[in-house]
């Protein structure tokens, strides 16, 4: 604790004759030496190494120095692998709405429709794509239409599991993965959304008032079904077929 909060390394000779563990009481351990070392970041402790020995006296100041060096390199790498987490979310996200990207959305549904098959469980997917966008982004402009996604999204995310994935599939189209969901779960999921979206509203600058619909197509696979590979395919023509026949319909189709 007193290296982490110190940001300092501590060499004790003898932990039995340390003053650290002056009133300490309880099972006495099988060590006598021990070091502890922090690992800097930025001038921030990620962590600490500590080593131990069962003799007194078994370190020296080499030993000390070489931790400190080792502490160093187990910092870089520590640094790194959370630089390459952090690099790899924001590379699967989409920049506006958060949500997963289009690439990252095909890398997902893949896994999800191997585990489905391995296991022998249903999966569903919605397409969804919001009536009438472009005419708001060119009578409101960009920066409104940005606010509707950013809201869109939102809606989204509240009417979904944590094991269910949301992502912008392109423009003003949206995907959503539901694991083992049939298709009675997933038309009543769907109907939550589509009733969610058609209920935000956005106020303008000059005073306007914007709502709007999203038509729906979704698409549930079984276990034993030979088209899941198909699923988003299916799902994508019966959104652009829901949208033909009118603003925020919903069609969905079992596989």
């Amino acid at each position: 604790w007193r290296v982490f909060e110190s940001g300092e390394a501590v060499y004790i000779p003898d932990v039995r004759t340390a003053t650290e563990f002056r009133d300490y009481n309880g099972e006495k351990p099988d060590v006598r030496s021990f070091m502890s070392v922090p690992l800097l970041s930025k001038g921030k402790v990620v962590g600490i190494l500590n080593v131990n020995h069962p003799e007194p006296n078994a370190f020296d100041g080499e030993s000390l120095a070489t931790m400190r060096v080792l502490a160093t390199y187990i910092a870089i790498a520590v640094e790194n692998a959370e630089l390459f987490h952090f690099v790899k979310t924001l590379a699967d996200k989409d920049s506006l709405t958060l949500l997963h990207n289009h690439g990252s959305l095909h890398t997902e549904l893949q896994k999800e429709l191997e585990r489905a098959a391995r296991y022998g469980r249903s999966l569903s997917v919605i397409m969804l794509d919001l009536d009438g966008f472009k005419e708001i982004n060119d009578t409101h402009g960009h920066i409104v239409g940005d606010r509707i996604l950013m809201m869109t999204a939102g809606v989204l995310c509240a009417h979904l599991r944590k094991s269910d994935l949301a992502a912008r599939y392109g423009g003003d189209e949206f995907a959503v993965i539901l694991p083992e969901t049939d298709l009675a779960a997933t038309s009543t999921i769907a109907g939550r959304i589509a009733a969610g979206i058609s209920q935000v509203r956005l106020d303008t600058r000059e005073g306007a008032t914007i709502s709007f619909t999203a038509s729906i197509g979704y698409a549930a696979c079984l276990p034993e079904s030979q088209e899941r590979d198909a699923i988003l395919g299916v799902a994508d023509r019966l959104m652009y077929e829901s949208k033909r026949r009118g603003r925020g319909g919903i069609l969905g189709e079992q596989l």
